[in-house]
């Protein structure tokens, strides 16, 4: 699981690194959120709370680019007696289209696949139980502010395998996340240079 997250930050920061060649803008961000499991068992047990983390996004004039994601999210649960704990950090890779290439206001929408890098213990029993598969991921919302810098309101969601009946209370972090983030930004779309005559 850890190998498959990894493999997604290293495209994000690959496609970062080549952001000049492609002409693009790149901007890196902080933020903070309010994430809803969707999964009933997980939502009982953890209940809903804040997360944050940052994100990476490259953007060029066509209106196209990528998000990268990576949060954290943690949570204490109590149980018959047992005390369990989860500690995650989802980190998603989505094919981003701005619906308006103005940089003041810019509808967008993005897609992509979602992963999970974390665990649940059981704190009590002293053993670490849990696990999921990737799946999809997706946002809608729009980004305010100038070239160099923006702010972003938007809703995000994810899809998750549910894990195995033995690993009931496993981490299945599907659900839906209302986000707020800030993004510093470097370059900006360029047109393509004309042919010579």
């Amino acid at each position: 699981m850890r190998a498959k997250a990894l493999a997604l930050l290293t495209v994000g920061l690959l496609a970062g690194m080549a952001a000049p060649a492609a002409r693009a803008e790149i901007g890196v961000g902080l933020e903070g959120g309010y994430f809803v499991p969707n999964d009933n068992s997980f939502r009982q047990l953890f209940k809903e709370g804040p997360a944050e983390g940052f994100s990476i996004h490259l953007r060029t004039r066509q209106g196209f680019g990528a998000l990268l994601f990576l949060d954290y999210y943690t949570a204490t649960a109590h149980l018959q007696g047992e005390t369990f704990k989860v500690t995650a950090y989802p980190v998603s890779l989505q094919a981003l289209y701005y619906l308006d290439e103005s940089p003041h206001i810019s509808p967008f929408i993005a897609a992509g696949i979602s992963d999970v890098m974390g665990y649940e213990t059981n704190v009590t029993a002293n053993k670490k139980i849990g696990s999921n598969k990737v799946g999809l991921g997706g946002s809608l919302g729009a980004e305010f502010g100038a070239r160099s810098w923006r702010v972003r309101p938007y809703f995000r969601f994810s899809y998750m395998e549910i894990p195995g009946q033995s690993a009931v209370q496993g981490i299945n972090l599907s659900g839906y996340t209302m986000v707020a983030g800030a993004t510093v930004n470097f370059g900006k779309p360029k047109k393509p240079a004309k042919p010579a005559p």
